[in-house]
């Protein structure tokens, strides 16, 4: 017992001596410095992704942060008075000056109590960085089973992760079951301006803006990475107001609104602020950051100019119902205007069998709603039951935040289903997300599904399974 717990003491003291200077620089005591080094993932086809990783910080407000992947590179400057998202392999900066949000901004100061929720298991972690030194950290790392082997050298958790550290902490190499990592910590140089970027062509992008997605994109996307119980396993309390309510049904989320469109919005956004939030985050500064680094325009430019397109074509209930759900949820109402068209750029997929293809000729409508699991969008998942004044009640399986439908069953037995297929961009014409709602309010037979989209402007490709169960 007591060799064991002099062993245990002498690697949780060991460890706490080469985290100190990484320890200085993550938790706020070091005002300047510099991380560079490497990340190599992996790939099931065999390929290593390699992404080279450099973090700069000048002072208390200024800091710089390099991400080069040999598909796609981000470099952000952020200064007192300014910040900067350059995307070298594209050529153009987008540059922000002034004022930013009161929470949702890129300053290091308490940055992790911004960034971090309680919907992402990080949020564990994050008591532990306002602690001068990483003796508690260290602790826990060998109480959950790390230990240091002389042999090489290394400190070690079961057989697939290894750490090993040199000049006195300043060189850390990380093997986490294949996942390589290589940092190397360095005094910082000096710092450029904000809007130095002679090579690029620059774009203005209000700085509230550019940081609010940043810092609202990274908040979510740890959600994602690492949901904690707050989302995988959410507590089931229904909910009332006076247009709606929130029930849950075999773990899922069921929401009934009626009313006219302001009511419907106003309730859909009484009863899931928190979830529609979560969605839009996925979309616009999750999905939306990623596009804009792929792509090199501003993703939220594309989502405006569609809808200055769209926009014709959309009913002015289902605006009114928009713009009562963005007051609701304290939102700007374009913002929830530009966010209820991005059905347009995901793809799904569906089925109907019949005749032959059943026993008894039965027919068989279904449908798989997976728009991009990988951003998130399962969290805010429900399915409404929705009784619009003056319009045929129905089903619809969709998301909060989100009044149109891309899957969903009226009272008069009419079935909808969509599958996405090729011509992004063409805008001239009726969201489909909207063109299924109102076959859904307004078809009580297939004829009339077929006299509605025979009738309607359409937009890019997609198929429709319409069936009359």
């Amino acid at each position: 017992m007591l060799v064991a717990s002099l062993s245990f003491a002498n690697d949780a003291s060991q460890l706490t001596t080469q985290l100190v200077p990484l320890w200085e620089c993550i938790s706020g005591a070091r005002e300047s410095f510099l991380i560079e080094g490497s990340i190599s993932i992996p790939s099931q086809d065999g390929r290593v992704d390699t992404i080279a990783v450099r973090l700069e910080r000048f002072d208390a407000h200024a800091y710089d942060v390099e991400l080069t992947h040999a598909d796609y590179a981000l470099n952000f400057r952020r200064r007192s008075d300014a910040t900067a998202m350059a995307l070298p392999k594209h050529g153009v900066v987008y540059l922000g000056a002034g004022n930013v949000d009161s929470m949702d901004h890129l300053d290091p100061l308490a940055m992790t109590t911004r960034l971090v929720s309680s919907g992402s298991m990080a949020s564990l972690l994050t008591p532990l960085l306002s602690q001068r030194l990483p003796t508690s950290a260290a602790a826990l790392a060998i109480v959950f089973g790390a230990r240091y082997s002389e042999e090489d050298h290394r400190f070690e958790y079961g057989n697939n992760i290894h750490v090993s550290f040199g000049d006195e902490g300043r060189a850390i190499d990380i093997d986490a079951e294949g996942v390589r990592g290589s940092l190397i910590l360095r005094d910082a140089g000096d710092p450029k301006q904000a809007d130095d970027w002679s090579d690029m062509r620059a774009e203005q992008i209000p700085r509230i803006e550019l940081e609010r997605q940043l810092a609202r994109g990274v908040k979510r996307a740890l959600e994602i990475i690492s949901p904690s119980p707050e989302l995988t396993s959410p507590e089931h309390i229904p909910r009332s107001v006076e247009h709606g309510n929130l029930q849950w049904m075999g773990g899922h989320r069921v929401v009934t609104l009626h009313g006219t469109p302001e009511q419907i919005g106003k309730a859909h956004g009484e009863l899931m602020p928190l979830e529609t939030h979560r969605c839009i985050d996925s979309v616009l500064n999750v999905f939306g950051t990623i596009e804009t680094i792929r792509s090199g325009e501003w993703f939220r430019k594309r989502l405006d100019d569609a809808y200055s397109r769209l926009s014709p074509h959309i009913p002015e209930r289902h605006k009114q119902e928009t713009r009562a759900l963005a007051k609701a949820l304290n939102l700007d109402a374009s913002l929830v205007e530009v966010i209820n068209v991005f059905p347009e750029l995901f793809h799904c997929s569906g089925f109907a069998l019949f005749g032959s293809a059943t026993k008894n000729g039965t027919l068989y409508h279904g449908r798989v709603l997976d728009y991009m699991t990988v951003i998130g969008l399962q969290d805010a998942a429900t399915s409404f039951v929705i009784a619009p004044e003056g319009f045929i009640p129905f089903v619809n399986v969709g998301y909060a935040g989100f009044i149109g439908s891309v899957s969903g069953m009226n009272t008069s037995g009419i079935s909808l289903g969509e599958m996405g297929g090729q011509g992004e961009g063409q805008w001239d014409g009726v969201p489909m997300a909207t063109l299924m709602r109102r076959a859904l309010e307004e078809c009580t037979t297939l004829d009339d599904v077929t006299t509605l989209w025979e009738t309607s402007p359409r937009t890019c490709e997609y198929y429709y399974v319409f069936a009359d169960g």
